[in-house]
This record gives structure tokens, sequence and C-alpha cells, in this order.
């Protein structure tokens, strides 16, 4: 009964022993490395771009708020800058006159791929606009 112990023992550490030489012998070979590389170097491009999209889309939403809040501001106050637009107008033929504002704001991007601007034709900017009524023209 004895022996029986020792030799499952022994067949036990020889199988561990061959796992783990395996497992050394595994990890010296790189034989997976180029298809990794060849894996990663398009996922990262990806995710670049991916990254690109999000910033843009994330300061064109900061900019027309901010322009619609500039049109807003100027449209109650009555002071409008050079570049504003009011187009007049007479609802239904009544006295009221009212007006609608358009704001124009312009602002750049960051850019998060070094190479992406000559890409876009309109280059780095988010081009936006606000409008807002104005109520007392007179």
């Amino acid at each position: 009964m004895h022996k029986q112990k020792v030799r499952k023992n022994r067949s036990f550490c020889i199988a561990m022993r061959a796992n783990i030489n395996g497992a050394v012998k595994g990890a010296q070979d790189e034989s997976g490395s180029v298809e990794s590389a060849l894996v990663l170097i398009p996922l990262l491009i990806l995710f670049l771009v991916t990254m690109q999209i999000g910033v843009a889309i994330n300061f064109r939403n900061i900019d027309r708020t901010f322009a619609q809040s500039e049109a807003s501001e100027r449209a109650i106050s009555g002071q409008f800058t050079s570049a504003d637009r009011v187009m007049d107008l007479n609802p239904f033929g009544t006295f009221n006159s009212l007006g609608i504002l358009i704001t124009r704001r312009v602002s750049s991007i960051p850019i998060v791929i070094p190479f992406i601007g000559s890409v876009i034709n309109r280059g780095h900017r988010s081009e936006v606009t606000g409008i807002a009524v104005v109520e007392a023209l007179s």
C-alpha cells in the first residue's frame, strides 16, 4: 500500500514537472508576437479615430450650447455685434415687430491624431449657429 502512494506521488510530480516545463517553453516561444503586432496597430488606429470623432462631437455640442446662450443673451439685452444677423418679421400685420437673431461661433477642435487635419477639408474648426427671437426691435 505504501508503494502505491509513492507511485501516485511520483507520477503527480512528473506530471507537474512536465506542465511547468511546457509553460516555460511556451513563454520562451515568440511565434505569436508578429500576429499580435499586426492586430494591435490597426486596433490602435481605430481607437484613435474613434476618440477623435468623440472629441469633435463633444466640442461641437459645447460650442452649440455657448452659441445659443450668446444668442439668447444678446436678444434679451439688445446689444448686437457686427457679426450678428437680425432678420425682421412682421407676423400677421400686427404692430409688434419681431426679429430673429442669428449668431455664428467658430472655434478650433483639438486633434488627437496629427495627420488627420490634412484629410479633413474644413480643418480643425467647428462652426455652429445660435438662433433667438428678438421681441422689441423698435
